[in-house]
């Protein structure tokens, strides 16, 4: 949950077709304004002043929903005695998702009277942090349940995807526009960012020499894709 903030922030930025100067300057106020959230919170939480965190174990899908579990004694009347079970996985992130929505509007502000155009990405922002503080509140058992798996799949899906909206299917188009287009390449560095963390999500490196070799495969979906794009272009095919 506190990487989708920085993702929908890129996507939104992206679909602004900004020059380079106010798009790497949107990219950037978005890359602190969510680390520092995530510090301000850390730091706040007990203990105080430290990036640990008391936790309760989660053990149980259900631990996520105890408004479901409340005693029934006598088959009489409900007592509504829950607490947050799972304390502080659902607080924690509505408090970051809290702050980081203040200091977006803070930064973004300061950041354009500097010279920088980085204020039409806000709205989006205003959008989207109500929108995932209630997606967690209602679904956050099941995300943290699949979200490894989830981001490894919608990573990969959402790289070819990219590869597949250029125009110029070319093997050696494919490659020289990664590389040197800078917003191909940073798009695939995501991608790849978002592949390195999902197989450590999956692996939780219990075992670091084989699950850190297991990041060489970080490329593999990339790379995947332009060997096999001669023989998979649409417009190579013919009916009978």
């Amino acid at each position: 949950m506190g990487i989708l903030p920085v993702l929908f922030h890129l996507c939104s930025i992206d679909r602004k077709m900004l020059n380079a100067k106010d798009t790497l300057g949107s990219v950037a106020c978005a890359i602190i304004e969510v680390i520092l959230s995530a510090t301000i919170t850390l730091l706040a939480w007990d203990p105080h002043w430290s990036f640990r965190i008391k936790a309760c174990g989660v053990s149980h899908l259900s631990d996520w929903y105890p408004i479901f579990y409340n005693p029934y004694p006598n088959y009489e009347e409900s007592l509504h005695c829950s607490h947050e079970v799972v304390y502080p996985l659902y607080t924690i992130i509505l408090a970051f998702y809290t702050i980081a929505d203040v200091l977006m509007l803070l930064i973004r502000f300061v950041v354009h009277f500097v010279g920088f155009k980085v204020l039409k990405s806000v709205y989006s922002g205003l959008y989207f942090y109500p929108m995932l503080a209630l997606c967690h509140l209602i679904l956050g058992g099941i995300i943290h349940a699949i979200y490894p798996y989830s981001i490894i799949i919608g990573s990969v899906i959402s790289c070819a995807y990219h590869f597949a909206k250029r125009e110029d299917q070319a093997f050696k188009s494919l490659i020289v526009e990664s590389i040197f287009d800078w917003r191909n390449a940073g798009i695939i560095l995501c991608h790849w960012f978002l592949h390195a963390y999902g197989i450590i999500s999956v692996t939780q490196l219990s075992e670091p020499t084989r699950d850190l070799s297991l990041l060489a495969l970080v490329p593999a979906p990339t790379l995947l894709y332009i060997a096999t794009v001669s023989f998979t272009d649409p417009s190579k095919l013919h009916g009978d």
